[in-house]
């Protein structure tokens, strides 16, 4: 007994008594300071510019179900313009649900700090955006000119508004059954698919009914396809 309590009397601690000064528990995304104030100012985007979309819902409804109901609302100059705005307003909220749910994530990204995650997001889109508009520039089909050209370039916009809606309400939906992160980038990841082929589509059709015939393809791929390939190619590459 005495050999025992000496052995168990002579013991050390080797463990600090204080906890690690290094270690610092990942802030949660909704906690970050520029999250928050990227999110308040979409919530504030999205609700001033509801008036807009219920006038403009008649219209892009038509132009989901008819070929030629795109042409019809870029003739009507008000209309046109608050499709701008309004999908200028759908920007923001995308790129926080593609930040939150990772469906843009660069290697880059992850030596940022989290803080600047968000803004980078909306940076890449940005980039994206000003590279598809570079695209119109150089490669605008000789054919289309004025109305017609404005368009074609805005079919996705069109397309883009009805996306985020789609995604505003999935993204509620799989908070209330609190689905899997994985399962939501899933999800959100093939309403992204179909909306794009769905634009894709929609710009083909213009693109034929306006006489171009085979060139059809070569200018989709110029206009269209080689910035969302620039795109992928910088979230999977870099």
């Amino acid at each position: 007994m005495l050999l025992q309590a000496a052995i168990f009397n002579g013991g050390s601690l080797e463990m600090s008594t204080e906890p690690l000064s290094g270690w610092v528990e990942a802030p949660v995304w909704r906690d970050l300071f520029s999250t928050r104030i990227l999110a308040v100012t979409a919530i504030f985007l999205l609700l001033v510019n509801l008036p807009d979309l219920f006038r403009l819902l008649p219209h892009l409804f038509y132009s989901y179900n008819r070929p030629r109901g795109a042409a019809d609302l870029e003739h009507s100059l008000g209309l046109a313009r608050m499709r701008n705005h309004t999908a200028l307003c759908y920007a923001l909220p995308f790129c926080l649900i593609a930040d939150r749910y990772a469906l843009m994530q660069p290697r880059w990204l992850s030596a940022l700090p989290a803080e600047w995650h968000a803004p980078a997001t909306l940076g890449l889109f940005v980039a994206f955006l000003l590279l598809r508009a570079l695209a119109y520039v150089l490669w605008q089909p000789h054919r289309l000119r004025g109305e017609p050209y404005a368009t074609l370039k805005h079919i996705p916009y069109n397309v883009f508004i009805l996306l985020v809606s789609v995604m505003l309400v999935t993204v509620g939906l799989l908070l209330v059954f609190r689905a899997p992160d994985a399962t939501a980038r899933t999800v959100l990841l093939w309403e992204i698919t179909v909306f794009y082929l769905f634009s894709q589509i929609r710009a083909s059709q213009f693109l034929a009914a306006s006489g171009m015939g085979f060139t059809t393809f070569l200018y989709l791929c110029a206009l269209e396809l080689l910035p969302a390939a620039s795109l992928v190619a910088v979230i999977e590459l870099f």
